[in-house]
């Protein structure tokens, strides 16, 4: 079955090479956003980045617009499934991967409110529009994944990260959430708990060696690997840590 993929955060780290994983399998047609995409949203191409800020509600408006007028085009067939009987699937495996992020580290007494807000817009709230926004395409695809990035920061506390343990167990809270919510639909909702992977993320942080760390390569084949599960195959939760553990 070929798999439309959107990955959201594809500008670094994770999401880029998640995104270069995918276009090079056959079966699937990728679309990848973040702040840094090549094409404008009017633009929608597969296996190509777009430009949307997950922050901006402007531009999440505009994304859903053009989406739906591009699987209209593009995917349906001209089909407007929107119209159609309830029972009517298209024929594909919708996979959705939430990689957009980033990291907010300090001491409770020192955090900077601006920071904070910016942080659980672009780390917690913008998963939960872009659900609100893909929902109504569930009942139109025949196979449906959505495969949050969580960490292990999602299930523990850590000194000096209140905030970016809170957005983690936000991102956790949704997933739980919808697994259940959108049960009906058959969709699979998994969430992975990353331990620490090479990323940008920890490049202020010296007291934490990258060589100990899960490559974001290694990371991307694994997550590609979860597109790939047997329908009767329903995984929920998974934690991945590099070779020492939980740094």
């Amino acid at each position: 079955m070929e798999k439309l993929v959107c990955i959201f955060g594809t500008g670094s780290g994770i999401g880029s090479e998640l995104f270069g994983r995918f276009r090079k399998d056959p079966n699937a047609k990728a679309l990848g956003f973040s702040r840094s995409g090549k094409l404008p949203l009017d633009s929608l191409t597969f296996q190509n980045t777009h430009s949307l800020d997950l922050t901006n509600e402007s531009q999440l408006d505009t994304f859903q617009n053009f989406l739906k007028t591009f699987f209209i085009d593009q995917v349906f067939g001209g089909n407007n499934f929107f119209d159609s009987s309830k029972d009517r699937k298209i024929n594909r495996h919708l996979v959705v991967y939430f990689s957009q992020g980033n990291g907010c580290f300090s001491q409770i007494s020192d955090i900077n409110r601006k920071n904070v807000r910016e942080h659980f817009e672009l780390n917690l709230f913008s998963s939960l529009f872009l659900c609100q926004i893909l929902s109504e395409y569930l009942p139109i695809f025949e196979r449906s994944s959505f495969i949050f990035l969580g960490s292990t920061a999602g299930n523990i506390g850590f000194p000096n990260s209140s905030v970016y343990c809170a957005s983690k167990h936000g991102v956790l809270g949704i997933a739980r959430s919808l697994r259940e919510e959108w049960k009906p639909f058959g969709t699979k909702v998994v969430h992975v708990g990353l331990g620490a992977v090479a990323t940008e993320i920890w490049k202020d942080r010296p007291e934490f060696a990258i060589s100990d760390m899960i490559s974001t390569k290694d990371c991307a084949e694994y997550l590609f690997s979860l597109s790939e599960i047997s329908d009767s195959v329903f995984l929920n939760e998974v934690s991945i840590t590099p070779k020492k553990g939980i740094l």
